[in-house]
């Protein structure tokens, strides 16, 4: 139980800190995925996982 609560906490960390890069910061996608050492891919899913212009 404590492993999968530590990975959604994982996850739901790096949801916000793209969010926060790419609002936020004005960084592009690319350069998160590089900053990060994730695909540009993942970068985008997190995005859309994210809470989005919404909040900006």
């Amino acid at each position: 139980m404590a492993k999968e609560l530590d990975k959604y906490e994982q996850s739901s960390f790096l949801i916000i800190k793209v969010t926060y890069m790419y609002y936020l910061s004005g960084r592009s996608q690319r350069r998160i995925a590089k900053d990060l050492g994730i695909s540009v891919t993942t970068v985008s899913r997190l995005l859309k996982k994210g809470p989005g212009k919404k909040y900006h």
